[in-house]
């Protein structure tokens, strides 16, 4: 019977024997420069100690040393820097300087307030007729303006969304009324767009005989359509009762009456109604003869 290799078996057979490790070379610098454990070589400190009154005499000559290069740098940087600043100064300061020089040198008695007074009166002479704050008349009111419409635009973004009417529906394609407050300019430009009348009714004096004034009707440009509208618009407000006082009081009234055209609840959709049911009446007009002749002409 054959005997099975097993792992004893093999393990009986095996020799170990050790061989030499290989010789490993060290930098010469390295090695003298590692400290062993059995070694108790230390660093020893080779400067001397100093005095306290050389200490003392060695920081007080830094402090001068310092002390010195800031003043050079101070002297240094003066000159170069003080026409920037002054150039940096409005004109009325400068003005107001040179007056106070040369209120200083005079012997006049004239104080510095007298000639800033003097100064002050110069410059309203100067000014043109009717200006205010240094802007015309026309400047102040297009500045009021946008102020009112700033005013308008930031109260429509706040508010909550309109609650659309059936009744007096906006125009067709507009997106949702959760969607107005996040667009103001887009909220306000529905709003006119869909008030606003198609025609207008022109009054032809004495066309219709007997002196009395012929009734036409006539399509509106786009920029006459939202100017009409937005004249509905301020003539509402204008008749409503005032809820308070200040610059905002304008522009919230304005603002209410947008979106109470928007829910359908305004006056404005009245005149429009009235408007087109007065221009789809009279549209027989159009085919009179005065009319015919009178085409082409401006009335």
């Amino acid at each position: 019977m054959s005997l099975r290799p097993t792992l004893r078996a093999a393990s009986r057979a095996l020799a170990i024997r050790s061989r030499p490790a290989l010789p490993r070379h060290e930098a010469l610098g390295w090695s003298l420069a590692k400290r062993r454990y059995a070694d108790d070589a230390v660093q020893k400190n080779t400067s001397k100690p100093v005095d306290a009154a050389a200490a003392r005499r060695i920081k007080e000559d830094l402090d001068e040393e310092a002390v010195m290069d800031q003043l050079e740098a101070a002297l240094a940087n003066l000159p170069k820097e003080q026409p920037r600043r002054k150039a940096r100064k409005g004109t009325d300061e400068m003005q107001q300087d040179a007056l106070a020089e040369e209120a200083a040198a005079d012997d006049s008695g004239i104080t510095v307030e007298q000639a800033a007074r003097e100064l002050e009166e110069a410059a309203k002479a100067n000014a043109g007729p009717g200006m205010k704050d240094g802007l015309t008349p026309s400047q102040m009111e297009h500045l009021v303006a946008q102020r009112n419409m700033a005013m308008i635009l930031n109260y429509l973004r706040t508010a909550p969304a309109p609650i659309l009417s059936t009744k007096n529906p906006l125009m067709a394609g507009h997106p949702p009324a959760s969607h107005f407050p996040f667009n103001p300019v887009m909220y306000l430009t529905i709003v006119i767009d869909s008030v606003a009348p198609l025609v207008k009714v022109r009054y032809i004096p004495g066309a219709a005989g007997g002196g009395r004034p012929l009734e036409m009707p006539g399509p509106l440009a786009v920029r006459q359509r939202r100017r009409m509208a937005f004249q509905w618009i301020l003539d509402a407000v204008a008749k409503k009762r005032s809820t308070g006082s200040g610059r905002t009081q304008l522009a919230h009234r304005i603002a209410n009456e947008i979106i109470a055209i928007a829910e359908g609840r305004s006056g404005v959709w009245e005149k429009r109604i009235a408007v087109h049911k007065l221009a789809t009446a009279t549209r027989a007009n159009l085919g009179a003869q005065l009319v015919k002749n009178m085409v082409g002409r401006k009335f």
